[in-house]
């Protein structure tokens, strides 16, 4: 039912409810299929310029800590007491209970030779869009114990979910680009 016309606007929120029809009474009004709008620069409203954009991520405390621990062949999550989960990667706070963790008291190691790979996909293009000269492989590795995942590149085997695998030493962490996972057993 639509609201009064005085009161519409031009969108969804001028149907004020839902009614079934009555029984018995066949509706007059037959659905049809709507062709989605391509969104382009023209139906999206944009227009040309430019916009100076500068900007310097950081990934925070916990983030800081989980990376460091990375370069150095370790995994490490924080646990929550509250949810009695160890929370990958390493937070500042747990999602569940919205509890406050500190990454160094509430910090456990992780195996990391313990992966296991949850989801996979084959990459083409670098994370600029640019060709690779060779397909990737990422995976989403998941570790006994824990909640969340990491996310890599799988070097050498073939990706499938439930494949083992263990982090490589990467030396130098300079992103998730640079979180390198081996096949292992």
């Amino acid at each position: 039912m639509w609201k009064p016309e005085s009161e519409r606007v031009g969108t969804v929120t001028d149907i004020s409810h839902f009614a079934p029809l009555p029984e018995g009474k066949p509706s007059s009004v037959e659905a049809t299929w709507v062709q989605p709008l391509e969104l382009t620069s023209e139906t999206a409203g944009a227009f040309p310029g430019k916009i100076p954009l500068g900007y310097i991520y950081t990934a925070g405390v916990a983030g800081s800590r989980f990376y460091s621990d990375l370069a150095k062949g370790k995994v490490t999550g924080t646990y929550c007491r509250a949810c009695d989960a160890v929370h990958l990667p390493a937070t500042i706070f747990c999602e569940s209970s919205m509890a406050q963790l500190d990454v160094n008291a509430d910090a456990r190691d992780i195996d990391p030779a313990s992966g296991v790979v949850g989801g996979h996909t084959t990459v083409h293009d670098d994370y600029k869009g640019r060709p690779l000269a060779e397909p990737r492989t990422l995976v989403q590795v998941k570790f006994p114990g824990t909640t969340g995942s990491v996310f890599g590149r799988l070097d050498g085997g073939k990706a499938e979910l439930g494949l083992r695998v263990a982090l490589v030493t990467p030396g130098k962490v300079t992103g998730p680009e640079s979180i390198v996972f081996k096949p292992v057993g």
